[in-house]
């Protein structure tokens, strides 16, 4: 009789650890569920990622149940095969919680971007032109201000190539907007919004631009270091305005650096031109250096850096499909460069924002307009120019 009353307590007992364990599992399948349930919603996470997930998952829960649930021939491989399936669970929702964790610290940076109705969603599938603006200020991203860096960035994700056209601040344009379409130098527009700037450019190279992005020398510091600094080819050895010495090859450069090497132009042999370029070899850095992430500990900070120290008009969905895009295709991306190129003159031409005064302005040469339009055609439809 003893006996027996000891085997019932034994099953007993037995029993209790069993409904324990797979209370623990039930609930570690449905945090881990939810987890991978916001991964797939969250607009970032390419389908192979999501679907690697679940079959992962799903694997994973298929060992615990066996080992919690198959008779083992003696007591101490049955207690050996719940602990192992104990600290399966266990590494399990770690690694959901920390997945799900980076995930919404992630997406919540990009709160600070427009949500409203003039927020632009961009068709990331097909060739589209977004405008790289640069503004001359620190502090708050928010600030009017001229803008010296006026770039259109073609990009095709069907041949993986960016085409970046710098168009020089000086340039003589209309400006539309705040501007009413007078004629006045580039960087002025700046001064009427991101849009204006935009525009001008826009009619420039006869082209439509999809959408801005605007940095200003804080954000643009903060970007780079968020990438953990860019490296580019420096074609000439030259000293900048803060006294440091960038010489010709290959060059490695924090936010700092780079920031003093975009500003530069006096002691470059083509003045505010060779500028210019070196702003487009400071953007192509950073493409670079962006392409070539795949993880989402390195989109993370990708995604700090575009909620916190940048200005754009794109919606949160535009964002999440670009970076979704560049998660799931391996393929690296061909950047090319263009400046349009002209001839600068002091006095002559009128400024509508300072009818008054004789400013340095910049002529276009309209073979080198055309040759931009050629070459921003040929890369949205996929051909060469």
């Amino acid at each position: 009789m003893l006996q027996y009353m000891s085997m019932k307590i034994r099953e007993a007992k037995s029993s209790k650890w069993r409904i324990l364990y797979f209370i623990v599992l039930f609930v570690v399948i449905g945090f881990s569920g939810y987890a991978l349930f916001e991964a797939s919603v969250s607009g970032i996470l390419p389908s192979k990622y999501v679907l690697g997930g679940v079959i992962g998952f799903v694997l994973w829960v298929a060992l615990v149940l066996y080992l919690l649930l198959r008779r083992f021939a003696s007591r101490p491989r049955r207690i050996i095969a719940r602990t192992i399936a104990i600290l399966l669970l266990v590494v399990l929702v770690s690694t959901s919680a920390f997945g799900l964790y980076v995930l919404k610290r992630s997406l919540s940076t990009l709160d600070g971007l427009s949500t409203s109705e003039n927020a632009v969603t961009v068709n990331t599938g097909e060739s589209f032109n977004i405008f790289i603006s640069g503004i001359d200020t620190e502090g708050d991203i928010s600030s009017t201000s001229r803008s010296d860096v006026n770039i259109v960035a073609t990009i095709n994700p069907s041949t993986h190539k960016i085409l970046l056209t710098t168009v020089p601040r000086d340039s003589y344009v209309s400006i539309p907007l705040g501007g009413n379409n007078g004629m006045d130098k580039l960087t002025h527009a700046g001064n009427y919004g991101p849009e204006a700037s935009m525009g001008a450019v826009a009619d420039l190279l006869d082209t439509d631009i999809d959408a801005y992005v605007r940095i200003n020398f804080t954000s643009f510091i903060t970007s780079i270091d968020t990438l953990g600094g860019i490296t580019i080819n420096n074609p000439e050895t030259f000293v900048s305005y803060d006294n440091k010495t960038f010489n010709a090859g290959t060059l490695y450069l924090n936010g700092e650096d780079a920031l003093s090497y975009s500003r530069e132009r006096k002691s470059l042999s083509a003045g505010d031109v060779d500028r210019g370029k070196n702003q487009q070899r400071v953007i192509q850095g950073i493409v670079d250096k962006m392409t070539s992430i795949r993880s989402i500990s390195g989109f993370e900070a990708v995604l700090s850096l575009i909620g916190t120290s940048i200005d754009t008009n794109m919606s949160q969905s535009t964002i999440r499909s670009l970076i979704n895009q560049q998660l799931a295709s391996p393929a690296s991306w061909i950047t090319e460069s263009y400046s349009l190129a002209g001839k600068g003159q002091t006095g002559g031409l009128k400024s509508y924002a300072m009818p008054s005064s004789q400013l340095y302005m910049y002529v276009l040469d309209e073979s080198s307009v055309v040759s931009a339009k050629q070459k921003i055609n040929a890369t949205l439809e996929g051909g060469t120019d």
